[in-house]
């Protein structure tokens, strides 16, 4: 029997109440994936600037990390904010350290313990004063739609404006020579009939136990005058066994004399990595924790990290009135941007240290708190020394071992350069064939020109579209195809109307593009947003060297424009040029740099044209290929598909540029030839391409200093 159509009618606007009634209870402001000491500390900072009024809130936790509750130590100065936030948290303070074997006193900072039961008990109850809903789930994916964000779990969807992930990351082993070690530890908390141990001194590092082929040490810390934890670590690529760590902890025991029972078992395992946490990808969704980096690589301290970047969402990020965030990815304190400073330096060198030759960890460790007093290593753990502060230091420690991280380290950064060393050994190639058989060289170079420009010269500027979305699935947008076509015919109107003009800005955005690129390819220096002079520095030397190294053929081809020749003083730049590009390369600690020069220098032994193709194939296309290629998290083949529509388009503008040269006007009564009306061709190709790679830089920057 079919139902009225009333009915009908009616049933559709139930089914669609129904699912508006479901979007939205499942719609929330902000979501917290995963909730450990992290997130607590996030509730903490959010309801001290009254941000929670209001807002409706999903914790999404699963059961089976529920209850896994972490203590933490970190020192600070008696009245720092960290201490005034959580004073009810900090169940135990002290005031003096033995350090392999030495007693010093940590004035003017403290050494304080976080309860971690009761910090996020506190979080909890700030939570149950506010509209919480808590699930029982774990997250398994977060994903931006349509203006919200997406956490999928096994049973639902949460929807939320905004997303706190601290959930723990996954850690693959890295590449050299980056290291990924973990630190184990298994403690004890005992009650002794007797006093044994100072209550207000706490021992920091004894490595006097056995190593087992790994870098070992107990930590104890007073909690009571009869209660304490006695704790082994052990830093290394291997987990410390439980029953081994037993087994340690009596010995130990045995060496005190002192009878207990133990109260309490803490273990767990902490990753120490040199790899900067990834980025998350959307200013909606922001890591917390672990997930953002605020694990410090040496040594797994992470609370006052934590703490700081609670501090830096809540009161920069976040906004007072309503749920809406900044629209850029906040950069948090122990991101990427740790990683690659001095400090990550030391801490890759260490990592290396005690992952190859943890042999030595005892003695520089012991060296270490018996000739730099405690308080200075804390300030250095703490990345608050100076320069000179961290040279006195480390002339206090064993240097050999250091010596041999620094070889390992620069050794296998060399090893990664491979497409520089194989750009480098084709142009020496090429410089031989050109001296021994120059005809079949020109033919030889020539060829492999063009298959260049076909393989990855022109198609890594085919997929601008996909660096304007964002998205590797994104549709092809009209407009921006109407508007590329609009960018490209401006540029061969102005060469058709004024070549020297035309030349003449041509060089400037190419000049800033080749910069723009090496710089942030090589060394990470980019800002959001902040142009930086470094990059026009860089394009200006290699098209230098490459331009004034090559008078007879460049002069040749300024000619076909109405330009005069180069003086005698232009062309003997590009030596000095290579000089002060090399020196800009290592002072940017960047091999990629050097070995980037070193192919420039090379390339004034080679003509015009092999030369460019060397560098605009061989080293700025192919690094330009691979950073897209990692962002967008495709193959080479599947992004070189979506770039055949574009690359065939690219190939179309240069055949009509061909065929219409015929009627370009003469300038100085000379008809242009190939070259010329190749980098014309280049010209009105890059141009947009450069616009479109400039906003690309600086959305890769932001991820990477977030």
């Amino acid at each position: 029997m079919e139902l009225p159509a009333c009915l009908i009618s009616i049933k559709v606007q139930d089914l669609k109440a129904k699912f508006l009634v479901e979007a939205n209870s499942n719609q929330y402001d902000v979501a917290f994936a995963g909730f450990g000491t992290s997130a607590a500390l996030m509730v903490h900072s959010l309801e001290k600037r009254g941000l929670l009024s209001g807002k409706r809130m999903a914790i999404l936790d699963p059961v089976d990390q529920q209850g896994t509750v972490k203590n933490f130590c970190f020192w600070t100065t008696p009245n720092d904010a960290i201490v005034t936030d959580h004073e009810p948290c900090i169940d135990q303070r002290w005031s003096r350290v033995l350090a392999a074997g030495n007693l010093q006193e940590l004035h003017p900072l403290e050494y304080c313990h976080v309860n971690g039961s009761q910090l996020i008990a506190s979080a909890k109850e700030i939570l149950s004063r506010h509209q919480s809903s808590w699930f029982s789930n774990r997250v398994l994916d977060v994903q931006p739609v349509e203006g919200s964000m997406v956490c999928t779990t096994v049973e639902n969807q949460i929807i939320a404006s905004v997303v706190l992930d601290s959930r723990t990351p996954e850690f693959k082993t890295p590449a050299k020579p980056e290291v990924l070690m973990w630190q184990s530890f298994r403690g004890w908390v005992i009650e002794s009939t007797k006093t044994f141990h100072d209550p207000h001194c706490f021992t920091m590092m004894d490595v006097s136990i056995e190593q087992d082929g790994g870098f070992q040490f107990m930590y104890l810390l007073p909690l009571k005058e009869n209660k304490i934890l006695v704790e082994v670590t052990r830093f290394g690529s291997e987990v410390l066994e439980d029953e081994r760590a037993e087994e340690l902890i009596k010995k130990y025991l045995e060496r005190l004399t002192a009878d207990y029972k133990i109260k309490d078992v803490e273990k767990g395992v902490i990753p120490m990595c040199n790899v900067p946490a990834q980025p998350s990808k959307h200013y909606q969704h922001i890591y917390l924790g672990t997930r953002s980096g605020a694990v410090k690589p040496s040594t797994g301290y992470a609370f006052k990290k934590m703490y700081e970047q609670a501090e830096v969402v809540a009161a920069e990020f976040l906004t007072k009135s309503s749920v809406k965030i900044k629209k850029v990815v906040p950069e948090l304190p122990g991101g990427a941007s740790s990683i690659r400073s001095r400090f990550g330096f030391y801490d890759s060198l260490l990592l290396i240290l005690l992952s190859k030759w943890p042999g030595y960890g005892r003695a520089v460790f012991s060296k270490l708190y018996q000739k730099v007093g405690i308080v200075n290593v804390l300030n250095f753990l703490d990345q608050k020394s100076s320069l000179i502060d961290d040279i006195k230091i480390f002339s206090s420690l064993p240097i050999w071992p250091f010596i041999k991280s620094l070889i390992w380290r620069e050794w296998h950064l060399l090893k990664r350069c491979r497409a520089e060393w194989a750009t480098i050994g084709i142009a020496s190639l090429l410089i031989l064939w050109f001296k021994t058989a120059p005809e079949s060289a020109t033919t030889v170079s020539a060829i492999a020109f063009v298959a260049g420009l076909l393989l990855i010269g022109i198609p890594h500027g085919a997929v601008d579209h996909l660096l304007e979305s964002g998205n590797f699935n994104a549709r092809i947008n009209l407009w921006f195809v109407v508007k590329y076509l609009i960018q490209s015919a401006l540029i061969v109107m102005l060469w058709w109307v004024s070549p020297i003009t035309a030349l003449l800005i041509f060089l400037i955005y190419s000049a800033w593009h080749f910069g723009q690129a090496d710089v942030e390819e090589m060394s990470g220096m980019a800002k959001p947003g902040r142009l930086k002079i470094a990059n026009l520095i860089q394009g200006v030397l290699t098209l230098t060297i490459l331009l004034l190294s090559h008078p007879t053929e460049v002069n040749q081809v300024f000619s076909e424009y109405g330009i005069g020749p180069m003086s005698e003083s232009w062309q003997s730049a590009a030596s000095p040029a290579a000089f002060l590009l090399l020196i800009f390369s290592l002072l940017n600690r960047s091999y990629q740099g050097v070995l980037g020069t070193l192919l420039l220098i090379l390339t004034m032994w080679l003509p015009l044209m092999p030369a460019f193709g060397l560098f605009f194939i061989g080293q700025h296309s192919w690094r330009s290929w691979h950073h897209i290629k990692k962002e967008l998290g495709v193959s080479d083949w599947s992004l070189y598909r979506k770039s055949l529509l574009f690359h065939t388009g690219a190939w179309l503008i240069l055949v009509l540029i061909w065929i219409t040269s015929e009627f370009w006007p003469p300038v100085a009564g000379i008809k242009m030839g190939w070259p010329a009306l190749l980098f014309i061709f280049l010209a009105a190709l890059s141009f947009p391409h450069v616009l479109a790679m400039h906003g690309f830089y600086i959305r890769s920057a932001r991820l990477k200093n977030g």
